[in-house]
C-alpha cells in the first residue's frame, strides 16, 4: 500500500474523509477513535478527539500530532501555532525535529524570512543527514528568490464555482475545439465514512465544460463509461496533438488508500465521442504508471508519463514511451538532467518545452513548476518558472492551450472564493486560468525610510475602480515590487512592515 502523499502524487488530490464523531468517550477511547480518524486520512475527527484528550491530559505528544494533522490538512496557521509552542518551550531536545516543520508552515504561508531562520537554525543542529539536504533546499530557494522571474504579464485567476467546487479538480487541458477537460471528485459534499458495508466512496471522474459566449464555461458533463468506469478514479487526462486521441490514468483505491492499480489507458476519438478505452499494456508493471502527456523528441511522437518503476532516481520520476505503429516502445527514464530523489510530476509538452512540477529544485515552497527546453538531442538546465505561475503553495499541472495564448494550472493558494468543507478552506486544490496580458503599465515601487531600503515589507495595491480583491507581493531579499496595472484605472497602494505604520 501506498500512504496519502503518494495518493497526491499519482491520482492529484488529496483522499480525505470525513466521519460522524462519537458523542461521549473516555480517554482511552479518545485516543483510539483520533488514531483510528487519522490513519483513515478522516483529519476533522481526528483534531477534535485529538484535542479533546489534549485538554484532559495536557501530553506534548498530542499537541505534536496536532500540528501533524494540522499541516497535512494545509492549516499552516493552526499547525505554526502548534510547532512554535512546542519548539519554544522544549528544554531537552525532544522536538527538536518539529523545528523542521515550523519552517515548512512558515514557508507555505510566504513567510520567507522567518522561515529561512527556522531552516538555518535546524540545518546547523540536526543529526538527521536527509533533514539537513532538504533544509538546505529550502534554505537555497529562499535565499535565490531574487533571481527568479517576476512574470507580471501572466495574470493567475481561479476558474468560477461552475468549475471549482468544494472538493479536487485538477489535470485541467483545453481540447482543440475550445472545450475544458478536467477531472473532479464525484460529490458536492464532504465524505461520510460510516461503516464498511455503507460507506460511500467517492470517486474522480473525468469532465468536459463547453465555452460561453460570455467567456465562462458551461455547466460540466461528465463523460460516459467508455471512460469513467465504476469502482476506479479516472483522471491525469491528455490528448494527442491531432486530437484523435485521450490518455488518461485510471487507479484503484482501496478506502483511502491507493491500491496496486494505476495504469494509463488511451480511448480513440470517433463519431460519436470517445471510445472504448484500451491500457496501454507495454509500459506497464508492478508499479504505478500516471500523468500522461503527448510531445515530440527525435521527431517521433512520445508519450511522457510519471512512474515509480524500478531503475528511477527517486519517488515518481518522468519517462516517455514512443508512440509505434501497432503500439509503444518500452519506456525511457529522462535522466539526471531532470529527475532528482524527489517527486517530478504532472509532465506538459509543447513546442520543445517541457514543463512539470517538482519539490527536488529551490522553489518558493511545496510544489513548484519548472521547464525544460529540448534542442534536438538533450535538454537544457532546468529553470524554475517564477512567481505567478508559483506561490508558497502546491503549484502543479500547467498546460497551455492548443495556440499558447492561455494555460491553466491546478493549485492550493487561497482566494476570496474557496468553497469550504466543514469549515476548512485546506482541503483540496482548484483550477486557475492563466492569462497573458500585454503591459499597459509596469509599476516599480521602491520603498525606503531615512536609513535606507527596506527589506521584508509588503506592497498592498488596490483597484479602485473595480473594487477586487488588493494585488500583494512580499519581498524578502530586495525592496523592489513590481505590478501589471490597467492605464485607465484608479489605484492606491499601500506600504505595511513590522514596525512601522502603513503608509500609502
Amino acid at each position: 500500500m501506498k500512504a496519502l502523499l503518494t495518493a497526491i502524487t499519482i491520482i492529484g488530490f488529496a483522499m480525505i474523509s470525513w466521519g460522524q464523531p462519537i458523542e461521549k468517550a473516555n480517554y482511552k477511547m479518545m485516543i483510539e477513535t483520533a488514531d483510528s480518524a487519522y490513519n483513515s486520512n478522516d483529519y476533522i475527527n481526528a483534531i477534535k478527539w485529538y484535542g479533546d484528550a489534549y485538554k484532559e491530559s495536557k501530553d506534548k505528544n498530542l499537541s505534536a500530532l496536532m500540528a501533524d494533522v494540522y499541516f497535512k490538512m494545509g492549516d499552516y496557521v493552526k499547525a505554526e501555532k502548534r510547532y512554535n509552542r512546542l519548539v519554544n518551550k522544549d528544554k531537552t531536545g525532544e522536538f527538536s525535529e518539529d523545528r523542521y516543520r515550523l519552517a515548512r508552515t512558515m514557508l507555505y504561508q510566504g513567510k520567507y524570512g522567518e522561515a529561512l531562520t527556522e531552516f538555518r537554525t535546524y540545518a546547523s543542529t540536526t543529526e538527521d543527514l536527509d533533514g539537513k539536504v532538504s533544509a538546505t533546499l529550502y534554505i537555497n530557494g529562499i535565499e535565490n528568490m531574487d533571481k527568479l522571474s517576476d512574470n507580471i504579464e501572466a495574470v493567475v485567476t481561479p476558474l468560477d464555482k461552475v468549475i471549482n467546487s468544494a472538493l479536487s479538480e485538477y489535470s485541467p487541458r483545453q481540447y482543440v475545439d475550445g472545450t475544458l477537460y478536467y477531472a473532479a471528485l464525484v460529490g458536492k459534499k464532504a465524505i461520510e465514512i460510516k461503516d464498511e458495508e455503507t460507506a460511500e466512496e467517492s470517486t474522480s471522474r473525468i469532465y468536459m465544460a463547453a465555452r460561453n459566449k460570455e467567456g465562462g464555461y458551461d455547466e460540466p458533463t461528465e463523460l460516459g463509461t467508455q471512460i469513467n468506469r465504476e469502482g476506479f478514479h479516472q483522471g491525469n487526462l491528455c490528448f494527442s496533438e491531432d486530437g484523435k486521441r485521450m490518455y488518461f490514468t485510471r487507479a484503484k483505491l482501496n478506502g483511502n488508500e491507493l491500491g496496486d492499480y494505476a495504469k494509463i489507458f488511451v480511448s480513440n476519438k470517433n463519431d460519436s465521442g470517445w471510445g472504448g478505452a484500451e491500457e496501454m499494456s507495454s509500459i506497464q508493471g508492478d508499479y504505478y504508471t500516471t500523468q500522461p502527456t503527448s510531445g515530440q523528441l527525435y521527431g517521433n511522437e512520445v508519450i511522457f508519463f510519471v512512474s515509480d518503476m524500478p531503475g528511477g532516481f527517486g519517488g515518481m520520476d518522468i519517462y516517455y514511451t514512443t508512440v509505434l505503429g501497432d503500439g509503444y516502445s518500452s519506456p525511457v527514464n529522462l535522466g539526471q538532467t531532470i529527475n532528482t530523489p524527489e517527486d517530478e510530476i504532472t509532465p506538459f509538452y509543447k513546442d520543445g518545452t517541457l514543463y512539470f512540477a517538482s519539490k527536488g529544485y529551490p522553489g518558493l515552497g511545496g510544489f513548484d513548476i519548472f521547464y525544460v527546453s529540448w534542442d534536438g538531442s538533450d535538454w537544457s538546465d532546468v529553470t524554475n518558472m517564477g512567481f505567478n505561475y508559483n506561490s508558497s503553495y502546491d503549484d502543479q499541472y500547467l498546460s497551455l492551450t492548443p495556440d499558447g495564448s492561455k494555460g491553466f494550472l491546478t493549485t492550493y493558494r487561497p482566494h476570496k472564493d474557496k468553497k469550504s468543507i466543514k469549515g476548512s478552506k485546506a482541503c483540496c486544490p482548484d483550477i486557475h486560468q492563466v492569462e497573458l496580458r500585454d503591459i499597459i503599465i509596469d509599476l516599480l515601487a521602491y520603498i525606503e525610510d531615512e536609513k535606507g531600503p527596506l527589506i521584508g515589507g509588503t506592497v498592498e495595491v488596490i483597484d479602485l475602480s473595480t473594487g477586487e480583491e488588493p494585488s500583494t507581493k512580499s519581498n524578502f531579499t530586495t525592496n523592489d515590487f513590481n505590478f501589471l496595472l490597467d492605464s485607465d484605472h484608479d489605484y492606491l497602494v499601500r506600504y505595511s512592515k513590522e514596525g512601522y505604520f502603513p503608509d500609502s
